[in-house]
């Protein structure tokens, strides 16, 4: 944890990045990440799911999958 505080302490070189994300890549960071999002996007559908059809639901159904489809 302390290389992660201490890299992002006054924000990232984005020298740094690529070795960060190999990191958490390693520790597996990034794959329980798409998990969460994964998970959540489902319970988040089944949630719109009981809305009225309509503009409203249409909007927030296309938020939230457009934000879920969105690369790591």
């Amino acid at each position: 944890r302390d290389w992660l505080a201490e890299g992002f302490e006054g924000g990232l070189d984005p020298v740094r990045v690529p070795a960060v994300r190999d990191r958490l890549d390693a520790l597996g960071v990034l794959d329980a990440a798409a998990e969460a999002v994964d998970h959540y996007t489902e319970v988040g559908r089944a949630g719109l799911d009981v809305l009225p059809a309509g503009p409203a639901s249409d909007a927030l159904r296309a938020l939230a999958l457009g934000l879920a489809s969105r690369t790591l």
